[in-house]
């Protein structure tokens, strides 16, 4: 990854790489609730899309 690069240009690479990735993770924390149909939290309190009942799993016990 960092091949033959002087320790100033590791550092600059790992630094843009985080803030990369700090950028992508910042989207995915601000994403509105409804772009994830699941119960991802295990705290569901809604209506199932199809109309069912909600399925319990372990979490819920």
């Amino acid at each position: 990854m960092f091949g033959g690069k002087s320790k100033k240009e590791k550092m600059f690479l790992a630094r843009k790489k985080m803030e990369r990735l700090n950028k992508e993770l910042g989207k995915m924390w601000n994403e509105d609730d409804d772009s994830i149909p699941s119960d991802v939290n295990g705290s569901y309190t809604g209506t199932p899309q199809d109309g069912g009942k909600p399925q319990q799993d372990a979490d819920d016990l």
